[in-house]
């Protein structure tokens, strides 16, 4: 399980009783993503913190060159990024991750919001830099890595060692306490 104060990711069990990665937001969402939507998830997320890279870089280098940040700024905005193809909001819902650099210090950063509460502005959870955007995004590959082991651990539990499945499946639950290296 990873934990950030915002948003974390882990192995759980959905209705059906397959394996899936969860999604925790601000300890009042939680969403499942199958292993499409997972790497879908994952590719937007990186795409974010690319593109905040990328105009933070754009900022620095036509700054560097004597156009204030007022210009380069509006061709961010009004150029560049409507030529973009959207982010996938439908891969990260309800969660958004919106590309920005700072106007203060030109720096990148990654916004994460939550939808859904009700129809007016979204609820802002974390402001990331790009590598803790991408450390989320690992954290989701890292779950689904484990879906897969977790589910055939289970498997072995109730078929071969014999133990009840709500037991078994609070066995695999406490595993990842186990998969943490010794500090």
């Amino acid at each position: 399980m990873a934990r950030d104060r915002a948003v974390w990711v882990e192995s759980g069990v959905a209705a059906d009783g397959t394996f899936v990665v969860e999604v925790h937001a601000d300890g009042d969402w939680s969403f499942a993503l199958d292993r499409d939507r997972a790497l879908a998830y994952v590719a937007t997320v990186y795409d974010a913190a690319a593109r905040a890279e990328y105009d933070a870089a754009i900022l620095r280098q036509l700054t560097s060159r004597g156009l204030s940040r007022e210009v380069v700024g509006e061709v961010i905005i009004k150029d560049l990024r409507p030529d973009r193809p959207p982010l996938n909001d439908a891969a990260t819902a309800p969660l958004t991750f919106t590309p920005i650099v700072s106007e203060v210090s030109g720096h990148p950063f990654v916004h994460v919001h939550v939808h859904g509460r009700s129809a007016r502005e979204p609820q802002f959870l974390a402001q990331w830099k790009p590598a803790s955007a991408r450390q989320h995004a690992g954290h989701v590959l890292d779950a689904l890595a484990v879906v897969d082991l977790d589910a055939g651990y289970l498997r072995a539990l109730v078929g071969v060692i014999g133990i009840d499945a709500p037991r078994a499946r609070a066995v695999v639950a406490t595993l990842a306490d186990h998969r943490r290296p010794a500090a």
